[in-house]
């Protein structure tokens, strides 16, 4: 018993001369990331989206009163774990707590089955914290009888940051071996604590390097295009905006072999190439050419080796814009993606909270649809090194991690999300026996299925850039052979019999028998069939004499602000006038601020020996088509901004 009570003096004396050493206030303001955090629980305090879970099924069964001790020094150790957020005046700070219970709650869960188990897990994990008056960390131990126990760790993210989970972790079952008598592992007191960080944040924004790093997000993200935010499927229901789920999906090792030497080849890293591939994806899906995705980091790698053994919320976020102009081969965008990724992690102190409303104030966009698309590459949680650079030793399996303390032995369960933080977010877990990618996505933009072909279509990416690393980005197939067979063959087969005659003719025929019936429909315009058929007469007659002639033969095009009544007025009218054959536009292809419903083009009537028409494409995409020479002609009416063109 002396003994003991020797121990326990002696890291009392520790606690208290870290407490004089790092001088630790009672109350001391939020870091910018724990301001966002606390921002969104004010708007939603009942929401669970930013509690962190971890599952272990723990093995033999845990001596309860030792465990308790070991939690309850844990706390002493990091005051972050017991601090409650409150405003003081108008300003939210963090206050210390002292004296406070030990959060552990025990089950007696021998008698459960795996399913009901599994439903309180999940009604624990879902239980929102109260910041306010705490606790924002919580334990909870499942009994299960020979099998061993259950341990579920819940903290909210305001205090926790994916590194500090494994610190915490690893200090928790060193300490629950040195209170049972094994002193093998002694845990010494951190370096730093939080407090210290925020001191930090805060001296460098208002400081030469925090002004250098804004200078440099301002000039990176300047002028970008935030089109490729996904739209919503479904609108989203109050209380719901958050729910989400993950599906996972295992990347061939023979494909990783590949992409490992392709990054070698090209002198950049996985997590670039991964980037790139997952970019690409995003291009293809959207068809934006500048692509915005956020990637977290850690704060803490730029704050040296004291504050690896700090436990707090030292996350942050860098947006990484990636650039598809010109069809490019992927060599090259991959290079393009190696060097923002580099410059992004040497400016990655600059907080994200204040990046996302600095730039919505320069595109127009709400600052919290910034960011809404991400990708990660952490640590394998089983290979995880812990923060003070004590190795957690494990392997991985396929079930989970399993980390080993003495006699202790932890396998972490892997538990799928319920909420999503992102409307999309890719993590690729690359361990040394197995890589496993995770897409995490919210109800309301991506269902289940949509999900599952994104990771084909994400691994056939990979696929072809890492067979042709020269390929066109553009090039690139995203469709199976099975899904083309599907969209070309199954779903057109819609075989119908249809009249005789051109579609003209058709829609004379009906004007004729049902002039007041609705023939398009516009938004809140409609317009019968016999209105429609008198406008494209009127205009095939504008035609005929705008054209007769020698010009006839000539091709015809217009422009119109939006599509609809025009589209239709223009198709019917053009094979009326004897002009030839139409063909849809896109909407980005001309250059006069009107924009185009159809381009009209010669039919047989154009004489054979003769290779000119005229056109409103541009220039450079005529001669992708086999085109040379462009002649201008300016003029009045429908003609007055074609080009004169002669195809090679």
């Amino acid at each position: 018993m002396s003994g003991s009570l020797r121990d326990d003096r002696a890291r009392l004396a520790e606690l208290l001369a870290a407490r004089q050493a790092g001088g630790l206030p009672e109350a001391y303001p939020l870091s910018h990331g724990q301001q966002g955090l606390w921002l969104i629980h004010q708007r939603d305090p009942g929401s669970a989206t930013w509690n962190e879970p971890v599952v272990l099924r723990i093995s033999p069964a845990l001596d309860l009163a030792a465990f308790t001790r070991a939690l309850g020094e844990l706390l002493d150790r990091h005051p972050v774990l017991r601090s409650t957020y409150a405003l003081s005046g108008q300003t939210p700070v963090q206050r210390v707590g002292t004296g406070q219970p030990v959060p552990l709650q025990v089950t007696d869960a021998a008698a459960w089955s795996e399913e009901e188990l599994d439903a309180r897990l999940d009604e624990q994990i879902c239980r929102p914290f109260d910041l306010t008056n705490g606790p924002v960390f919580r334990a909870l131990i499942f009994r299960r009888g020979p099998a061993g126990d259950v341990l579920l760790l819940v903290a909210h993210h305001i205090a926790l940051d994916g590194m500090s989970y494994w610190t915490a972790l690893d200090d928790l079952f060193r300490l629950y071996q040195s209170v049972r008598g094994d002193r093998s592992q002694p845990v010494p007191a951190p370096a730093a604590h939080y407090h210290q960080y925020v001191r930090w944040q805060r001296e460098l924004l208002a400081g030469p390097d925090g002004h250098r790093l804004r200078e440099y997000w301002e000039r990176q993200l300047r002028g970008a295009e935030l089109t490729s935010a996904l739209p919503r499927r479904t609108p989203s229901v109050a209380g719901e905006a958050d729910a989400g789920g993950s599906y996972f999906f295992e990347l061939d090792q023979a494909l990783l072999a590949r992409l490992r030497e392709l990054a070698r080849s090209r002198e950049t890293t996985m997590y670039a190439l991964l980037v790139a591939a997952y970019q690409l994806l995003l291009h293809r899906y959207g068809s934006a050419r500048d692509i915005l995705v956020s990637s977290p980091v850690n704060d803490r790698v730029s704050l040296g080796p004291a504050y690896e053994g700090m436990v707090g919320y030292c996350a942050n976020q860098v947006l990484l814009r990636s650039r598809l102009d010109g069809n490019p081969r992927f060599s090259r965008y991959l290079d393009q993606v190696h060097q923002t990724v580099l410059e992004a992690l040497k400016h990655h102190c600059y907080p994200f909270s204040l990046l996302a409303p600095l730039l919505s104030q320069h595109s127009g966009t709400q600052a919290s649809a910034i960011g809404e698309i991400a990708f990660s590459m952490p640590p394998v949680k089983a290979a995880l090194t812990a923060s003070a650079g004590r190795e957690l030793v494990g392997h991985q399996t396929v079930g989970g991690a399993h980390l080993t303390f003495g006699d202790v032995t932890a396998q972490i369960v892997p538990r799928l999300r319920r909420t999503s933080k992102y409307a999309l977010l890719l993590e690729i877990y690359d361990g040394k026996d197995q890589t496993v990618g995770v897409l995490t996505y919210r109800y309301d933009m991506f269902d289940q299925r949509e999900i599952e072909r994104m990771a084909i279509h994400f691994q056939r990416v990979l696929e072809q850039v890492a067979a042709d690393p020269q390929v066109r980005t553009g090039d690139i197939e995203l469709l199976s052979a099975a899904e083309r067979a599907q969209i070309l063959g199954e779903w057109n087969a819609a075989a119908a019999d249809v009249p005789a005659g051109t579609l003209a003719g058709l829609v004379e025929a009906q004007a004729a028998r049902t002039p007041g019936a609705i023939a398009v429909v516009c938004g809140e315009r409609r317009v019968a069939y016999g209105e429609l058929n008198a406008a494209a007469n009127r205009l095939a007659r504008l035609l005929v004499w705008r054209w007769s002639g020698r010009r006839s033969w000539w091709g015809r095009c217009w422009r119109w602000r939006s599509r609809g009544r025009p589209t239709c007025r223009s198709t019917w009218a053009t094979p009326r006038s004897g002009s030839g054959s139409c063909w849809p536009t896109p909407p980005r292809l001309p250059w006069s601020p009107r924009q185009p419903a159809l381009a009209c083009w010669p039919g047989c009537r154009r004489p054979r020996r003769s290779r000119w028409w005229w056109s409103t494409t541009r220039p450079w995409q005529l001669r992708s088509r086999g085109c040379r020479r462009v002649t201008w002609r300016t003029g009045s009416g429908p003609g007055r901004w074609m080009r004169r063109v002669r195809r090679t």
